[in-house]
């Protein structure tokens, strides 16, 4: 801990008070009535506004001195965790001035601060490669609370005797998070616009995962084993039960490649290619779409040579020459959804009868606002989408199958449950008209499909679909015009993932509809 540290700061401000100073550091700890709720009733203590260029300035309401408030990068959102010391969704804590990471003795996520002071914010792109700090049991200092990454060394803040107020130093700190993605951190604020203490106040982004610490060899030289890696932990892992481990992500047989997902695993793993043009030194984040799970696919070689489990994504990494019989990697960058629903990157840069080269890491989850056209003109024919690949797919057999999400006939709507699919879909109005003021979805609530009388006059029949997704639009009997209104839904997907959506036009069974998807495993967007 640095030779002036809050504590010695608290014991000084203390004895002032006797002497009738007004503002000191007592109110830092003595203020347990002011702020948030804790959280009751839905309030959050966290506020985030976004600057632009992938900055984001977080408010925390950290008022409560007998009060931790926990914070999540890759969701943008506060969470609640029964036992912080375990739990691995959270990784800053904040109380009145003090931060905490999940890591070292404050918990089990292995996370990782690197301290950087007098760095440019806004110029630094990547981590650096080490110099990562941990929460740790109290050193030899004034006081007896844990030394925490935060406030090691100079710390955060500085300390003005005279008004007894706290002012961010020029540091930027990059914090490895539970998921193993890096951001870079710059507390700006410790008070509110009133001059309340209590707020502190930083600004954050994505920043790419250092490029030294990703490259990685991978011997999958044996025909008879599989070799697992962990992208948390950039490197291999020991798996005695692939089937059930979540300790896993991808995994590699000579030329063929898992993921820890559909076929291969029991957990929500999957991959895609990245977008067009990705480099992967500045590759930051990853969209939650279009992640392709495991199935049983062709073995190399001619055909009739059988099937494994793999990812169809991944296992088109390589060029095969017929003529040599050379394999060569081919110049591309891929996205990898963990065992646990968060993103790394992946690129494999050579390979050599089995033994892979390759870089791995982390990124951050990036939850885009999708524009998309639906078009289902024809009322005697259903058009379905899998929101999960953010698309629209063709269904043989729409009650038996979970490749698709929801469903649209003219102004029909149906989601993969009840009487329309064996999915665990469903619809939910959260009594919302802006996409943006629905941050999570609730993990309950939703309504699964059933028999619904057809639009039209009574005696017109019936169809299967969704009541809640069904009340999308107001009908003018004299104009016959169909019109959205302004109202969000959720819609749970087949696999039990979360959607919100906007109809923002509809002519003739053309929708146009803006949506959002929060990833396998998630539920804030």
């Amino acid at each position: 801990m640095r030779n002036w540290t809050w504590k010695a700061a608290v014991v000084l401000a203390l004895s002032l008070v006797g002497m009738g100073c007004g503002s000191d550091l007592r109110d830092e700890l003595d203020n347990g009535d002011g702020g948030a709720d804790g959280g009751d009733g839905g309030v959050s203590r966290i506020t985030n506004t976004d600057e632009g260029g992938g900055v984001t300035t977080t408010r925390v309401d950290a008022t409560k001195d007998d009060l931790w408030v926990y914070f999540d990068f890759e969701s943008k959102a506060e969470v609640n965790p029964t036992t912080p010391e375990s739990a691995g969704d959270w990784d800053l804590g904040f109380q009145r001035f003090k931060i905490k990471s999940n890591s070292g003795i404050s918990g089990s996520g292995s996370m990782g601060v690197a301290v950087l002071p007098g760095t440019n914010f806004d110029t630094l792109t990547e981590a650096p490669a080490s110099g990562y700090v941990t929460d740790q049991d109290d050193s030899a200092d004034e006081g007896n609370d844990p030394d925490f990454a935060f406030l090691v060394s100079d710390g955060w803040y500085s300390y003005n005797p005279s008004d007894h107020t706290l002012s961010p130093r020029d540091v930027v700190y990059v914090v490895r998070t539970v998921e193993g993605a890096y951001f870079k951190v710059k507390m700006t604020g410790y008070y509110d616009a009133a001059g309340t203490a209590g707020y502190p106040t930083f600004q954050w982004a994505a920043v790419a995962a250092p490029p030294s610490a990703s490259s990685i060899t991978v011997d999958a030289s044996s025909a008879s084993a599989w070799v697992y890696l962990s992208v948390s932990a950039g490197g291999v892992v020991s798996v005695s039960d692939p089937a059930t481990s979540s300790a896993w992500d991808v995994a590699f047989n000579r030329t063929k490649i898992q993921t820890n997902g559909g076929t291969s695993g029991g957990a929500i793993g999957g991959a895609r290619k990245a977008p067009s043009g990705s480099a992967y030194d500045t590759l930051a984040d990853s969209p939650t779409i279009g992640f392709a799970v495991d199935a049983m696919i062709p073995n190399p070689g001619p055909p009739g040579s059988g099937e494994f489990s793999g990812n169809p994504a991944l296992n088109g990494w390589y060029n095969y020459d017929p003529a040599t019989h050379a394999v060569s990697p081919k110049d591309e960058v891929f996205l990898v959804r963990t065992a646990s629903g968060g993103y790394g990157k992946l690129k494999i840069t050579g390979y050599a009868n089995g033994i892979y080269t390759l870089q791995v890491s982390s990124v951050a989850r990036r939850v885009d606002t999708i524009a998309s056209t639906v078009t289902s003109t024809d009322g005697a024919v259903w058009v379905y989408w899998d929101l999960r690949l953010g698309e629209a797919v063709t269904v043989a057999d729409p009650a038996a199958s979970l490749g698709w999400d929801v469903g649209f006939s003219r102004t029909k709507v149906r989601t993969n449950s009840g009487t329309s699919g064996g999915g665990t879909g469903g619809g939910l109005d959260p009594s919302a008209a802006n996409l943006a003021d629905v941050i999570s979805a609730p993990g309950s609530g939703y309504t699964v499909d059933s028999m619904l009388p057809n639009p039209g006059p009574p005696g017109s029949g019936e169809f299967s679909g969704n009541s809640v997704l069904n009340g999308w639009y107001d009908y003018d009997p004299v104009t016959h015009a169909t019109t959205p209104k302004n109202k969000v839904f959720l819609v749970r997907t087949a696999d039990g993932g979360f959607v919100k959506a906007k109809i923002t036009g509809y002519a003739g069974g053309v929708y146009t509809i803006d949506w959002a998807y929060s990833g396998a495993g998630q539920t804030s967007f």
